[in-house]
């Protein structure tokens, strides 16, 4: 009975909009985006098509997500984590040659 109705409204919803993630705020008095794995996901595609967390600008991934909602508050807060913590895995990565940690610190000297 409702089937020509259902089918009316799923082909009214843009294609693209369907395989688009949707966006979660949280439920605090100041909302905030949720940033869910499928989100991350496009995110970091983005960032890759862009060149990498050094070249990427919020505005640029904004343009190549093309996620409806999405702000540029919202990209250059995550970006900019995202950056921290590739630059600390890659600190992390980076040892001496001699096997040894070598600490330094300003005080002890």
């Amino acid at each position: 009975m409702f089937s020509g109705l259902i089918h009316r409204q799923e082909a009214s919803i843009p294609q693209e909009e369907i395989h688009s993630p949707s966006l979660v705020l949280t439920a605090d008095p100041k909302p905030r985006l949720r940033w869910t794995s499928d989100l991350h996901e496009r995110f970091v595609d983005a960032v890759a098509q862009l060149g990498g967390p050094e070249k990427a600008t919020p505005k640029t991934i904004m343009r190549a997500m093309g996620v409806k909602g999405l702000t540029l508050f919202h990209l250059k807060s995550h970006l900019q984590k995202y950056r921290l913590g590739k630059q600390s895995g890659k600190e992390m990565t980076e040892q001496p040659k001699d096997g040894n940690l070598h600490i330094y610190c300003p005080s002890l000297l």
